[in-house]
């Protein structure tokens, strides 16, 4: 549905939904996307709006909202990341609240991991079958390792001479013009 058809929220042009997987919406947007949202009315008719998912191909499972009466002459119509904004422009959603939950959710999650990380690193071998396991590994990761070194000085290399080959070619242009 083109801009002019939306309410009065300026909306911003968006790729082709058809080629390109980016979604519509702010970086903001993107982050609150699943969160419980406020369902208000339509700029249009003052019905409310109703929240969808789209069972369309070019767009599986995506969340919209429109109103009641779409269809009907009525105009509003938006992505879930686009209503989002909406939402976030008409100081409707506490912005600060969510952030602030998802990252003390994200820092209970990354407090649960490092725990769930020292746990394993308190585990010792049983046996000595494990020590022997054990000691395989080292010596493969040890070789995993130089060989990692040696790819990435290869790459190094590789990058130095087609900058150095790149600016000989831009210095011959230069010269010869």
């Amino acid at each position: 549905m083109s801009s002019s058809h939306r309410s009065h929220l300026t909306c911003r042009p968006t790729a082709d939904t058809a080629t390109s997987a980016r979604r519509p919406g702010s970086a903001l947007a993107q982050q609150l996307v699943g969160e419980p949202l406020p369902i208000i009315k339509c700029d249009h008719c003052w019905r409310l709006v109703v929240r969808h998912v789209s069972s369309m191909p070019k767009h599986p499972r995506w969340v919209y909202f429109k109103c009641e009466k779409d269809g009907d002459g009525c105009k509003f119509w938006y992505w879930e990341e686009e209503y989002i904004d909406l939402l976030i422009a008409r100081n409707l959603l506490d912005v600060g609240a969510l952030v602030a939950r998802d990252e003390a959710r994200e820092d209970a999650m990354f407090k649960f991991e490092e725990e769930e990380k020292k746990e394993v690193c308190k585990l010792k071998p049983v046996g000595k079958r494990n020590n022997v396991v054990n000691q395989e590994m080292e010596k493969a990761l040890i070789g995993l390792t130089g060989a990692v070194k040696e790819v990435v000085f290869l790459l190094k290399c590789v990058f130095f001479l087609v900058v150095f080959f790149g600016l000989v070619l831009l210095v011959k242009n230069w010269w010869s013009m």
